[in-house]
């Protein structure tokens, strides 16, 4: 290995360990070391190559600086060539190869070659079919959950249901968690009135994500610790379970409401996958669908107020970018003078009986408080 690339591994094995151990999210950490995708490296020369890629791509500074477009882009043919080969070869379908083509997926992801990565991941399928299926592949876990990942994004992006089952989905942390939880009367969910009007599916989710936020604002006196992998797969649990409720490009609930608390939960989870620079799921479809929603729903009482609220301070903190900002401040105004909420403390008050996490919402959320207070001043 040349010192180019063992310093570009060496940024590959820094991104991971970053985005495995976020300290915004608070879980126990964990030995990235033994990371299959920091063995994978050592493993196989077809991950090796488009891991080099990524590292390239992702660490903008660097990749700006003469030569290193086209040397990713050299890695990146390495990579694929590799693949091939491997395709073709007797390790078609052992879990390096898997392991390459996600990551192939993810790098193709990050730059927005979103036909190139759905022609990918459709091999992708094919070979996990000829292995059996996801339960054949359950003793590489986390192998899986990376698959579950890209699955997830896919929907969310096409806005379809999954490829890959619910079922296989592993739900053992969740059902530990809930049980842990089940008597703490901290937690306990808020009696909103709302919740009666939501579907029971609904209803159950927003209740578990109720408990995954609990349990991230509270680490410290919960007595079940997650660390990164048990924290991912109930996010990748209860992300199945809401595109299992209704897809994006096909909505199969009836009232505007449940529309929009979906939508927003939706949006909530996006913020909580573990990835290169924490970056949000892509999905501009629910981009559209949150914004038409919010900006049409009309709150007739102050419960319905509340609700949105937190769907405008949960859009803006994980899918709406700073241009929505025209709409979203007049409407966070009026309904912070109709409640009475005059401080920043009053608004996270409301915020963290919904799915709210401060380490992850708080910073974008005081920030669009305070434009709507300077809107408020400029206005007076």
């Amino acid at each position: 290995m040349t010192p180019r690339c063992r310093d570009l591994v060496y940024k590959f094995i820094l991104n991971i360990g970053e985005a495995i151990n976020q300290s915004t999210l608070c879980c126990q950490a964990v030995d990235v070391s033994a990371s299959i995708w920091i063995q994978y490296i050592f493993q196989d020369k077809a991950y090796f190559h488009q891991a080099v890629a990524t590292s390239l791509k992702y660490n903008n500074s660097e990749f700006e600086k003469g030569g290193n477009a086209a040397e990713s882009l050299r890695h990146l043919s390495n990579a694929i060539s590799l693949i091939n080969n491997k395709i073709a070869g007797k390790d078609a379908l052992s879990d390096t190869t898997i392991a390459a083509i996600v990551g192939l997926i993810g790098h193709e992801r990050f730059q927005n070659q979103h036909q190139t990565s759905m022609i990918h991941f459709k091999g992708l399928q094919r070979i996990i079919e000829l292995r059996g299926g996801i339960p054949c592949l359950m003793t590489n876990a986390h192998l899986v959950d990376k698959i579950f990942r890209v699955d997830i994004e896919f929907a969310l992006y096409n806005g379809t249901t999954t490829q890959f089952h619910i079922k296989d989905v592993p739900g053992q942390i969740l059902s530990e968690l809930r049980t842990t939880m089940r008597h703490n009367k901290e937690q306990q969910m808020v009696n909103w009135n709302f919740t009666k009007l939501l579907i029971p599916d609904l209803q159950d989710v927003l209740s578990d994500i109720l408990i995954l936020a609990y349990v991230l604002n509270n680490h410290e006196k919960v007595p079940m610790k997650l660390n990164a992998y048990s924290y991912q797969q109930i996010v990748i649990l209860v992300s199945y379970r809401l595109i299992q409720i209704s897809q994006l490009a096909t909505p199969r609930l009836t009232s505007d409401l449940e529309n929009m608390i979906h939508l927003a939960l939706t949006a909530f989870t996006t913020t909580l996958f573990l990835g290169f620079g924490s970056v949000a799921l892509k999905a501009l479809l629910l981009v559209k669908l949150l914004r038409e929603l919010a900006q049409r729903f009309q709150a007739h009482d102050a419960e319905t107020q509340k609700v949105l609220l937190w769907v405008l301070f949960m859009g803006r903190a994980s899918v709406f970018n700073d241009l929505g900002d025209w709409w979203i401040v007049p409407k966070i105004r009026e309904i912070c003078i109709d409640l009475n909420l005059r401080t920043w403390e009053d608004v996270r008050n409301i915020l963290s009986r919904f799915p709210w996490v401060g380490s992850v919402h708080g910073q974008s959320g005081r920030s669009l408080w305070e434009k709507s207070e300077d809107n408020y001043i400029l206005l007076s």
